[in-house]
């Protein structure tokens, strides 16, 4: 892959609220607990990326260069862009926050805290079907990278629907994690904070608005509260991306039985789940009274396989297939809980 140009310094902006620290305030104590901590997790988690992308072998094999889709993703940002270099690096610039990085064409790319590398192999593992002529809805769809990704493919029409991060100034939240986290405190959910909760600004929503315009895209963006809208009018889709978002929720099944209304063929869900070893026959869901996942207030649970497909069928999907699972358990003791991140395929 060639080299890429883009804005050196790298501000973070959401996910782990741990994680970007190292981008907001990278000498600080905790920035170096938590580098020590992210070279491990890193790690793994490219392993059982890499092992869920598999042929009929079993075996994954790389791609040459690009994938093909990927090439196809070039080629329609090319024919598209109509901005200068100079133009596209000064609104990446005027982002104090990027989560995703995104290939903006021209060797550019945003310097989100998720590399492209990362969400190129994340999108790779959920193994989306053939998307041309589709409709599709991303819910949470944060600085728009699947979104994008989804109109690139050849979907229709793709709807980015947020309102949480779109909402918070993401930089002053990193800053009151930290000042949380130095005098001991536990962090708060975000809107009762009002320097970072300022919905009629929508400061979340600049990297999203910023890549929009570079990209010269058709997506359609939605500021509203999945959880609250008018699902009539928001419709149905063809394919819905529920991603990174489950886990958010304080009531997951009725979440799913709202994602299940707008899915018309199949919702793709990421989100962190458990694995509990002796027990993969049970339906569990782990509870999080507080920060006891990642340090952030805002998880409440994370469901294992069992629990998640009930879950789903109980909502009104009819069927659903495992992509990225726990792994191998072997040898882990019975009864010791494992967090991992699972996507499923939860067909209508």
């Amino acid at each position: 892959m060639r080299a890429r140009r883009g804005v050196q310094h790298r501000l973070g902006c959401g996910g782990k609220l741990s994680d970007r620290i190292l981008d907001v305030m990278p000498e600080s104590p905790l920035a170096r607990q938590v580098s020590a901590r992210r070279e491990k997790q890193d790690a793994a988690t490219e392993r059982t990326l890499l092992s869920s992308v598999t042929h009929s072998t079993g075996r994954w094999r790389a791609p040459r260069n690009r994938s093909t889709q990927t090439n196809r993703l070039v080629r329609w940002r090319h024919h598209v862009s109509t901005m200068t270099d100079q133009q596209i690096l000064e609104i990446v610039a005027n982002v104090p926050s990027w989560w995703h990085s995104i290939d903006l064409g021209h060797d550019i790319v945003t310097p989100g805290v998720k590399t492209l590398e990362t969400l190129q192999a994340n999108l790779a593992a959920m193994r989306l079907p053939p998307l041309a002529g589709k409709s599709v809805l991303d819910i949470g769809a944060w600085d728009g990278f699947f979104s994008f990704a989804s109109e690139q493919l050849g979907a229709e029409r793709v709807v980015a629907l947020d309102h949480y991060v779109w909402s918070m100034d993401l930089v002053a939240q990193v800053h009151h994690f930290h000042e949380c986290h130095t005098k001991g405190l536990k962090a708060p959910q975000w809107e009762n904070v009002p320097n970072v909760w300022r919905p009629e600004e929508l400061p979340g929503k600049r990297g999203f608005d910023a890549a929009h315009r570079a990209l010269g895209s058709r997506v359609e963006s939605r500021v509203e509260d999945f959880m609250a809208n008018d699902l009539d009018a928001l419709g149905q889709f063809d394919v819905v991306l529920y991603l990174g978002v489950l886990y958010h929720m304080k009531n997951p099944l009725e979440a799913l039985e709202r994602l299940a209304r707008v899915t018309r063929e199949v919702a793709v869900i990421e989100t962190t789940a458990v694995a509990v070893p002796g027990f993969e026959h049970l339906s569990l869901c782990e509870f999080y009274e507080s920060d006891e996942l990642n340090a952030d207030p805002t998880n409440w649970w994370g469901p294992n396989l069992t629990g998640l497909g009930g879950m789903c069928r109980a909502a009104g999907f009819s069927r659903v297939k495992t992509l990225v699972g726990p792994g191998d358990l072997r040898g882990l003791p019975a009864g010791q809980p494992h967090r991992f991140r699972a996507i499923v395929h939860a067909w209508k």
